[in-house]
C-alpha cells in the first residue's frame, strides 16, 4: 500500500511538472504513460486498502467491491495497457528509423 501511495505521489508530481512548464505536447507518450500508472497505482493503494481493512461484503454493494476491487481485475487492465503502449513504441521507433 505505501509503494501504491508513493507511486500517486510522484506520477502526479512529474504529471504536475509535465502540464505546468508546457512540455505535454512534446512528450505525449511519456504523458500518456505517466497517467496510466498514476491511475494504476491509485487503484493498487485503493484495492491493498480495502484489503487490509474488515469490508463485509453483502448485497450488491459487496458484489461490486469484489468484483470491482478485491479481484485485482484494475490492476490486469494496467498490465494489458503496458503492453499497448510498449507496442506502440516500437511501432513508432520502427517508423522514425526508416
Amino acid at each position: 500500500m505505501v509503494i501504491g501511495v508513493v507511486a500517486v505521489a510522484t506520477n502526479g508530481l512529474v504529471l504536475y511538472a509535465l502540464l505546468a512548464s508546457k512540455q505535454h505536447r512534446k512528450h505525449v507518450l511519456i504523458v500518456n504513460q505517466n497517467a496510466l500508472d498514476l491511475f494504476g497505482s491509485f487503484f493498487l493503494a485503493v484495492i491493498y486498502s480495502l484489503n487490509l481493512c474488515n469490508v463485509y461484503l453483502t448485497g450488491s454493494t459487496g458484489y461490486w467491491l469484489c468484483v470491482l476491487f478485491l479481484s485485482e481485475s484494475l490492476l490486469l487492465c494496467k498490465i494489458a495497457s503496458y503492453n499497448y503502449i510498449a507496442i506502440g513504441g516500437i511501432v513508432v521507433l520502427l517508423v522514425t528509423i526508416k
